[in-house]
């Protein structure tokens, strides 16, 4: 459920439904991406237009659409200013106060951002793709109503270009959009620019009601009185109420799917998978057991992922609602930057090809039983495993979607086979979020192994900067590479038109994590709701743009 209420959001509570099914609804990004589920920005729900690159691509240039606040102000370009501002003091007070902030990219390589009415120009430290720029970091930015350039309740709007006001500005609105009991009720939440803002918030349940800014300035305002998002315990709850009909729209996990039947003339329901890729993540500074050591072997890696069957699991788990999906670009949706090995992995299932990688390592196989590391020259080139090692580690996976469970499971079963023992723990979603997804949380870095929470949606131009280089921010694993770390860098500033496939390629084989299948997200409407195609068709990629929904008589 949604943890946080403003678009600088901290790394422990940056997920897509945080911001995708909440903040996005009030707060209109500047480039809104997708198009019903094609990879693209879409011009109509933007708040920029197309931007211009001059100056050996060191400047940017974007003109403001002369979009409404929902107190009737128009908005402009020197609140796109603002908002840098402020997050600039945000990653000033502290780097995980921004989910998107990797090191020396958004906001570190603006050395300047001025605003002359409707036309915001940003000087950039360096020359950047301008693809990357654009679906990358450009899509990280919005705008900050003047309202919220206080430091306290009632007081005075503060000049934010002073580093010592933005940090205040910053602070106070921090401590706000972490209140959750107060979402639906602080008056700095209804000043929006996106089709709704917030009308009322549970914070027991994490539910919440939302109503139509009236001066709402995209191509279609909301035509209904209020959107209500109600949280379930459990799929089964939900799949319950629509059984009932008393939700009109839900989404539908694949363990639900045999009900799906029952829904016939009630509902209407499809799915695709989302733009993103699903993975178990390793935690290669984990000294528990030497399992840093031990996970640092790439034989290991590969040995682990000889063991996870991705068709049997999109037949069998997902009810065949999913894609198999190799590495960090899945090959559904279609992407133009997926790599080969997107559709044909290097690992497939093989149980056989697991055990023979690791006796010849050096590790003693006892099937069923306890495999161990019998010659430690072997096991690693230092010697770093002692003989007698366990191959054992624990697997913490998220709760309120049984394909993850499951899949965990399965993987489990296939892994005692061969006497690797996995210890498997279940956790809230909003539980792996704050502690395993989270580097800055060092205090839990010797709790956990592995992780199975889902994975991460990628920007349009699909770079895995900030997940899987070395200093990123969502690094919860503390994956290491310098070829990985070359192959991004080559992605972010470089000019070969494949360089993305290339980091890609490396990651699905070097394995930073054991990669899942990429599950549909199926959507059922009830009959008499509808809307356009592609504001249905970009629920599939977590993306609501429910201003396009009506009633049909």
């Amino acid at each position: 459920t949604p943890t946080y209420a403003m678009p600088i959001i901290p790394s422990a509570q940056d997920t897509v439904y945080t911001v995708d099914d909440f903040i996005d609804l009030a707060n209109q990004p500047l480039y809104w991406s997708p198009v019903g589920a094609k990879l693209a920005l879409d011009p109509s729900l933007s708040l920029a237009d197309a931007p211009t690159y001059s100056n050996g691509d060191k400047t940017v240039t974007i003109h403001i659409k002369p979009w409404k606040w929902s107190n009737g102000s128009t908005v402009t370009a020197q609140n796109v200013v603002e908002f840098i501002d402020i997050l600039k003091a945000a990653i000033k007070v502290s780097s995980d106060n921004f989910g998107g902030y990797t090191p020396g990219f958004f906001p570190d390589n603006v050395a300047s951002a001025t605003a002359s009415g409707q036309v915001l120009t940003l000087h950039l430290t360096k020359a950047f793709n301008p693809g990357f720029f654009t679906d990358n970091q450009l899509t990280l930015l919005y705008a900050y109503p003047p309202q919220w350039a206080i430091a306290k309740a009632g007081g005075p709007q503060l000049d934010y270009t002073k580093s010592a006001n933005a940090v205040a500005i910053y602070k106070y609105l921090n401590k706000q959009a972490s209140d959750v009991s107060t979402f639906g009720t602080n008056p700095l939440w209804r000043i929006a620019d996106g089709p709704m803002y917030w009308n009322a918030f549970n914070p027991t349940t994490g539910g919440y009601t939302m109503v139509p800014n009236p001066h709402y300035s995209g191509p279609q305002k909301v035509r209904y009185s209020a959107l209500k998002a109600v949280v379930y315990t459990g799929t089964q709850a939900e799949m319950d109420s629509m059984l009932s009909g008393t939700l009109d729209m839900g989404t539908i996990d694949p363990s639900d799917i045999p009900s799906v039947g029952q829904l016939k003339g009630k509902y209407s329901v499809f799915g695709l998978p989302s733009f993103g890729f699903n993975a178990a993540f390793f935690n290669f500074a984990d000294k528990t057991g030497d399992f840093n050591h031990i996970i640092g072997q790439l034989y290991v890696r590969q040995a682990l992922a000889y063991l996870v069957n991705q068709p049997g699991y999109v037949r069998g788990i997902l009810k065949g609602a999913g894609a198999v999906d190799y590495g960090p670009i899945p090959a559904s949706p279609p992407s133009p930057y997926a790599p080969p090995s997107a559709t044909h992995t290097p690992y497939p299932y093989s149980p056989s090809k697991a055990k023979a990688l690791l006796v010849s390592h050096g590790w003693k196989v006892v099937p069923n039983g306890q495999t161990t590391c019998q010659d430690a020259s072997k096991c690693a080139p230092n010697g770093e495993i002692p003989a007698g090692t366990k191959l054992s580690f624990n697997w913490d996976y998220a709760t309120g979607t049984p394909s993850l469970q499951q899949e965990s499971i399965a993987f489990a079963s296939s892994a005692k086979a061969l006497g690797i023992n996995v210890a498997l723990k279940e956790q809230s979603f909003n539980q792996a979020i704050q502690q395993e997804d989270d580097p800055a949380s060092t205090s839990t870095i010797n709790k956990w192994a592995v992780v199975n929470y889902g994975g991460y949606t990628n920007y349009l131009y699909p770079t895995t900067n900030s997940i899987f280089n070395t200093k990123g921010p969502y690094n919860q694993g503390f994956y290491s590479s310098k070829e990985a770390d070359q192959l991004i860098n080559d992605s972010v500033y470089g000019s070969n038109p494949k360089a993305v496939s290339n980091e890609a390629n490396y990651l699905t084989e070097n394995l930073p994590g054991l990669f899942e299948p990429n599950p549909d997200l199926i959507i059922a409407v009830k009959k008499g709701v509808s809307g356009t195609a592609n504001s249905m068709l970009d629920q599939t990629q977590y993306v609501w743009t429910p201003q396009d929904w009506y009633f049909t008589k």
